[in-house]
């Protein structure tokens, strides 16, 4: 009868790691997850073999990798944005050769000004002085909407943001509870995990941030200033 009972206790367990398996291939697509691996053990019963049992998954990951791939998110994506920005600027302001500019447009009227210095009884140099300033003037206004326009958009997309790590902050707070109640029965996290990696990268995107898990399994997340941000 023991024996029986080993043998049933080691297909069991091997069942479970192909259950694994499949597992792993089905959901290989998707994003953020993890390939999983599952140990077994001996089981004792006294001095007495008694089969062996299969062990909770876990996670075939580099928490080292995965802190250095945050911390790259964040760099890029914050350069990325101050590039795109300044890019904007400086299409507004135009480069130095382009006659279109505003360097070159004030330019164009400080030589107005210059010339009519010399032939102040010019109405041509007038003419001129005039034209150049409603030019400066139409620039001026055309800079000053366009980086209003530019503001509005900065805001709007702070605010989305700002929406989009509120959600995920609360979806980490979730799975933290989850991973944390099936930790203590001994149950799997895996993929539990692996949703909440994908929410961490999510607000890393947007903020630099740092993490540290506690014995549960739960994570906090901190920012720079080393404020909390889940409560």
């Amino acid at each position: 009868m023991g024996s029986l009972q080993n043998a049933i206790s080691g297909i069991t367990a091997a069942k479970a790691q192909i259950d694994l398996k499949a597992h792993c291939v089905a959901n290989a697509d998707t994003v953020g997850f993890t390939n999983k691996t599952m140990q077994t053990e001996a089981v004792i019963l006294g001095n007495l073999g008694g089969g062996v049992r299969a062990l909770s998954p876990h996670r075939m990951v580099d928490e080292a990798l995965i802190k250095d791939e945050r911390t790259q998110i964040s760099v890029t994506n914050f350069y990325g944005q101050e590039n795109t920005i300044y890019t904007k600027i400086q299409s507004l302001f135009g480069s130095p050769r382009d006659e279109n500019s505003l360097g070159e447009i004030i330019k164009k009227f400080s030589n107005a000004c210059s010339n009519l210095a010399t032939t102040a009884n010019s109405t041509l140099s007038r003419k001129e002085v005039i034209r150049s300033l409603d030019v400066v003037n139409q620039k001026l206004s055309s800079v000053s909407t366009s980086i209003q326009t530019l503001r509005q958009n900065s805001d709007a997309s702070i605010s989305d943001a700002i929406q989009d790590i509120n959600t995920q902050i609360q979806i980490v707070a979730g799975l933290n509870a989850q991973i944390a109640t099936n930790n203590y029965g001994g149950q799997p996290t895996g993929d539990l995990e692996d949703q909440r990696d994908t929410a961490v990268r999510i607000i890393a995107s947007h903020m630099d941030i740092q993490v540290s898990q506690d014995s549960s399994g739960a994570i906090d997340l901190q920012t720079s200033q080393n404020i909390s941000l889940i409560l």
